[in-house]
């Protein structure tokens, strides 16, 4: 469960864009990664809903700037650092199931706007 929510997670990178910008992962902790992680998953959810899209860059850069990292460092982190964001959601089961709550919903609005 915990490895298919930190794949789950890594695949939602695509729904913000990575930039080139280089930036010290080290700043983030799993706790941080996985707060960060849910901020997204909340604006992306509430993107879909509104518009259809994804978050752009701009939107997103706020939440970048907030943690001190840029989206490159992040997505990086999350790479890097997978044993550790396992470890955190394994002891952390309310933020897996966040994580896990906020992903099934951003895919059910995904479907909802699917042509059929």
């Amino acid at each position: 469960m915990k490895r298919l929510l930190v794949a789950f997670a890594l695949s939602l990178a695509g729904l913000g864009l990575v930039t080139g910008q280089t930036a010290d992962a080290q700043t983030l902790s799993a706790a941080a990664y996985c707060d960060l992680t849910i901020e997204r998953l909340s604006l992306a959810h509430d993107t879909w809903s509104r518009e259809g899209r994804s978050p752009t860059e701009g939107e997103l850069l706020p939440l970048w700037q907030r943690y001190g990292v840029t989206a490159a460092a992040y997505y990086r982190f999350a790479t890097d650092n997978r044993a550790v964001v396992e470890g955190y959601l394994g002891t952390h089961p309310d933020v897996a199931q966040e994580i896990q709550r906020l992903a099934v919903a951003i895919n059910a609005v995904i479907r909802q706007r699917e042509p059929r």
